[in-house]
């Protein structure tokens, strides 16, 4: 008898045992010397470990995971030039095109170490590598030019996007109409609104949303057109596909107490604490908003905190420091901050700066007196009988 011959399929070819080794350190190596900051040391260990590796350093993934450990490690311990060095090392030397995540990093520390111009330079490249990239890389860049009120550096990276073939996205769109918020320009703000209602061809990403809405209402409050964000709010109620949010409210409140329009601001109050229609739940912003304007308007508050104890809605240290700022007497301050103390709010600094001027306000202490009463005021001591209404505990 003839034994069949059984054929086993062809090994994978694979580096040996030694060779893996000896890249993994040189890639601990190059680790090692970017921790310490020396560049150029990590550098050269790189090439060693394509020279050892017959010009590779594993497969793709595991060679982009190196990689992203590099520039992590660069990220802490180098200056904003080094990650984008070892992003083009890694599409020349080791001949591995960089994922979209990747290249999102190399932006993200450049966007984070103020540098723009240089996250735009990373994007230009992998874009002209034919790389992919992703929205979120462009976002980052047009939301960082906001903060820095920097139009021209949003306008490119926009270009730039509709260029590299880049659907932009609804958060695109916030970015856009932030930096137009932050330049103090509502039209603008509110034309980019319009534009992506209309959808294509001028806008050929995803329709705005309820932050969309939130930010150009915020923006119209910012610049007194107080009208305007009213009727967007009006306009938002009506959208299909958009629930109001209880941001929108509370700047639609706001604006409506700016403007004089108190029963309006009390009507979308009640609308919220009644749940009529789409109306969102009440939250502290809530009562904050309601809180500032009240006060404002100087009308009771009463009612107003027995709504916020009925809701068992937790106070925050924006509702001690508005309630602080409400007090006409030392005595009724110190009332309201031990009322805070007992309910858990945080009493950071702005509490204290807000309780140190009703101490020198007062004319019933003397100047010496103030650095006592405010050390005082530290201490465990029992809350004095409270005349105003002001919510317990939500577990009381």
């Amino acid at each position: 008898m003839h034994s069949l011959a059984i054929s086993k399929p062809a090994p994978t070819p694979r580096m040996c045992t030694g060779a893996i080794s000896q890249h993994l350190q040189y890639l601990q190596s190059a680790d090692s010397a970017l921790r310490k900051g020396w560049v150029g040391t990590a550098i050269d260990s790189l090439e060693g470990g394509l020279a050892a590796g017959g010009g590779s350093l594993g497969d793709e993934t595991e060679t982009r995971a190196a990689y992203a450990k590099l520039i992590s490690v660069s990220r802490r311990s180098c200056g904003p030039e080094v990650a984008p060095r070892l992003l083009r090392h890694l599409r020349e030397r080791a001949g591995v095109e960089p994922d979209a995540s990747l290249t999102h990093m190399v932006v993200g520390d450049a966007v984070y170490r103020g540098k723009c111009g240089q996250a735009l330079d990373v994007l230009r490249d992998a874009r002209a590598a034919g790389a992919p990239l992703s929205s979120g890389s462009f976002d980052a860049i047009i939301q960082a030019a906001g903060r820095a009120r920097d139009v021209d550096t949003a306008a490119t990276a926009y270009r730039l996007l509709r260029r590299s073939r880049i659907a932009p996205t609804s958060l695109t769109l916030n970015a856009l109409m932030n930096v137009r918020s932050r330049c103090g320009d509502p039209k603008g703000c509110i034309a980019l609104l319009r534009r992506a209602q209309a959808g294509a061809p001028r806008w050929p990403g995803e329709p705005p949303d309820a932050w969309s809405w939130i930010t150009a209402m915020s923006c119209a409050s910012r610049a007194g057109e107080y009208r305007m964000v009213r009727q967007l709010s009006v306009q938002l109620h009506c959208t299909e596909g958009v629930a109001p949010t209880t941001a929108a409210f509370n700047v639609a409140i706001d604006a409506c107490f700016k403007e004089g329009k108190v029963s309006t601001a009390q009507l979308l109050y009640r609308r919220m604490r009644e749940r009529r229609g789409d109306a969102p739940p009440l939250m502290v912003d809530t009562f904050n908003t309601m809180l500032t304007g009240l006060h404002r308007a100087n009308l009771p508050t009463g009612p107003l905190m027995q709504d916020m104890a009925a809701a068992a809605v937790q106070p925050d240290a924006f509702t001690l420091c508005t309630l602080l700022r409400m007090q006409r007497s030392l005595q009724a301050a110190r009332r309201v901050w031990y009322w805070g103390r007992n309910s858990g709010v945080a009493r950071g600094q702005q509490a204290w700066h807000h309780m140190a001027e009703c101490v020198s306000s007062n004319q019933t202490l003397r100047r010496p007196q103030g650095g006592v009463a405010a050390a005082r005021l530290s201490r465990p001591s029992p809350p004095l009988p409270c005349t105003i209404p002001l919510p317990p505990l939500p577990h009381a």
